[in-house]
């Protein structure tokens, strides 16, 4: 509830500050401006003191925005914000259905394509549906998340992954090759006096 509360004094802050200005911008378009400017504030007061049915309508859409934005936070909060897109979305397309059915809304087949793409580009966006071509899939979470484990493996999990005997056996291949040419190198001289030396100091040890 604070956070909707949050979201509606934001909403209330950005209107009281836009509203005043809108009063001012003139504009020639019949469906959008009222008498001549984009905003009438004072006409739809005068409205709704004209016919109470608008004071009850107005006060029935606060309480849905209230509820919806309720049930929104909500979701977000026990399920994800992708399952809160997803019904955003299925919300868009209900309306749409509804308002063509009661006659509310001219009906273009336009639309139902621009639908589509909507609801598409929503579900790939959340990883919803997941496109395997072209790198698409590089950047999910799923991928993400596989490489973060990978970056992140240690010995443990090197032992007890299955090409763990093949990397030991590779790793002794490797470390006998070293040893076998570092002795190659060594003359034999430098391998008696090694040994001597050696010597020396175990019988010293043992005195």
């Amino acid at each position: 509830m604070k956070v909707v509360g949050l979201e509606g004094m934001w909403g209330l802050s950005y209107y009281l500050a836009v509203l005043p200005i809108m009063q001012l911008v003139k504009c020639d378009g019949n469906k959008v401006c009222q008498f001549g400017y984009v905003e009438n504030s004072s006409y739809a007061f005068y409205q709704m003191a004209d016919n109470l049915t608008i004071v009850w309508l107005s006060l029935g859409m606060m309480l849905s925005i209230a509820f919806f934005n309720v049930c929104g936070i909500t979701t977000t909060k026990v399920a994800s914000s992708a399952q809160r897109a997803t019904i955003d979305t299925s919300r868009t397309l209900i309306i749409w259905v509804m308002s063509c059915l009661l006659k509310l809304e001219d009906f273009h087949w336009e639309s139902i394509f621009g639908f589509i793409f909507l609801v598409f580009g929503t579900l790939v966006y959340n990883e919803i549906i997941i496109l395997p071509f072209c790198g698409l899939d590089n950047n999910t979470k799923e991928k993400l998340e596989q490489r973060s484990a990978a970056e992140k493996r240690d010995a443990n999990y090197m032992n007890t992954s299955p090409g763990a005997p093949y990397s030991a056996t590779r790793n002794q291949r490797l470390l006998q090759k070293n040893q076998d040419k570092h002795y190659d190198q060594l003359e034999d001289g430098d391998d008696f006096n090694m040994n001597a030396t050696a010597s020396a100091g175990h019988s010293q040890g043992g005195q």
